[in-house]
């Protein structure tokens, strides 16, 4: 037998005893107590007024009554009387009362004893009947509530937090299973729903991490070929004389560095989606920074400051690779002469990175760094870009634990990177 049963049967219980009671209260018969004390002094009065029982309208008897003498004639009565003989009297089950003086027989008194207060008896029947009703139906209300909440209420708030946790990703909470109440039925499915979702999920990140991988690892394989090609053309250049022939020699170099930097974005883009832009830090002598521009100096036009003697705290794979990205995006955008400057500053080595091309709007410096984020001006819609140079090279440093800047000049644009000093360096300091 269910649950739901169980009330049911319990509520019919309660129904049939209210019913019980409600019968007995209105069979139950009425006894009163008759005041013998009240009866004697109304017998006294009335026999000392016999003679005037007009004055006994002034009195005030604790029971409604009727005077019949000695031949049973009705001789006198209160006003709320209506009984005519003793005989009514008798059968109604009134009191009756002989009234004699000095042993002289006058007449007979019935007082009203059993019937006078009949309507207030039926009041009083009537009040314990609605009070039990009242009592059952309140014990009826709690127990519906009472169900009400355990079996909807509850089930139904516990349905909604877990919907709740599936909309916002969290597959790892289950239902708690319990198929007393009325979304019971449901609850299992609810769950293998959420164990469906959870598997499918995964599924799903599994097979996005294998493209990612298989692009990672396309991009790297296919950057190899592109060198070959690079390093081709400049010997091929070199040792051809005829300037057409040159030019598209040279074109042919151009192109392959450009490609060779679009599959460097897509690479390094899915290697930080991956999770994999990690860096290995060591201290390392500032005078290798120098090394580092020289080498992408392609175009002769970078002139560096001499680089103070100091040791400074970073990956020097991932600084190159950020000195790259900046000098790719000076020769791409500005095409200008390019000075490096270096300054030692509080727990950090200061190198700026100075062009004298345009630069950008004021509103645009903030989301230079931002994924995918190319500039507006006419000098950016010409180059070709994927804008995650400047965006990776942001999140190299942070991972160096330095940091990257950039701001207009009066007669320039300017990048500024901060790579820490070697704690050697801040101790001898």
């Amino acid at each position: 037998m269910n649950k739901l049963s169980q009330i049911r049967i319990l509520i019919i219980l309660m129904i049939s005893t209210s019913i019980i009671g409600c019968l007995i209260i209105m069979n139950t018969p009425n006894e009163e107590n008759v005041d013998m004390i009240s009866l004697n002094e109304m017998v006294k009065t009335v026999a000392k007024e016999w003679s005037q029982l007009e004055h006994l309208d002034k009195q005030n008897f604790q029971y409604e009554y009727v005077i019949f003498d000695t031949q049973n004639r009705l001789i006198y009565q209160s006003k709320n009387m209506s009984i005519d003989s003793i005989e009514e009297a008798i059968k109604q089950g009134q009191s009756t009362i002989s009234i004699i003086d000095k042993d002289i027989f006058l007449g007979t008194l019935v007082a009203l004893t059993r019937a006078e207060n009949s309507f207030k008896i039926m009041q009083w029947k009537v009040m314990q009947i609605v009070i039990s009703i009242g009592i059952v139906q309140v014990l009826l209300l709690y127990l519906y509530t009472f169900e009400l909440y355990h079996k909807i209420l509850r089930p139904f708030e516990k349905l909604k937090n877990f919907t709740h946790e599936v909309a916002k990703g969290n597959l790892d909470l289950p239902l708690e299973m319990d198929k007393g109440h009325a979304f019971g039925a449901f609850s299992e499915s609810f769950d293998l729903m959420r164990e469906e979702l959870k598997i499918a999920k995964k599924k799903e990140y599994e097979a996005n991490q294998s493209k990612k991988e298989l692009i990672a690892s396309l991009s790297h394989d296919i950057k190899t070929p592109i060198t070959g090609i690079k390093l081709m053309s400049e010997l091929v250049e070199l040792q051809v004389n005829e300037p057409q022939l040159k030019e598209k020699i040279h074109s042919i170099y151009s192109k392959a560095e450009h490609i060779n930097e679009l599959v460097t974005d897509l690479f390094e883009s899915t290697l930080e989606e991956l999770g994999e832009l990690k860096v290995q830090l060591q201290d390392e002598y500032a005078s290798v920074l120098e090394k580092m521009f020289k080498a992408v100096d392609y175009k002769g036009v970078i002139h560096q400051e001499k680089v103070p003697e100091c040791m400074i705290y970073m990956d020097t794979m991932r600084i190159e690779q950020v000195i790259n990205n900046i000098i790719s995006n000076s020769y791409k955008y500005a095409d200008t002469l390019i000075e490096v400057s270096y300054a030692c500053k509080v727990g950090y080595l200061q190198v700026e990175i100075k062009d004298y091309g345009p630069g950008v709007s004021p509103e645009e410096i903030p989301l230079l760094f931002n994924k995918f984020y190319r500039g507006k001006g006419e000098w950016v819609k010409n180059q070709i870009g994927a804008g995650l140079g400047l965006y990776t090279s942001k999140k190299l440093m942070e991972k160096m634990e330095g940091e990257i800047s950039c701001n207009n000049v009066e007669d320039g644009f300017v990048i500024k990177l901060l790579i820490p000093l070697s704690c050697a360096a801040l101790v001898s300091n």
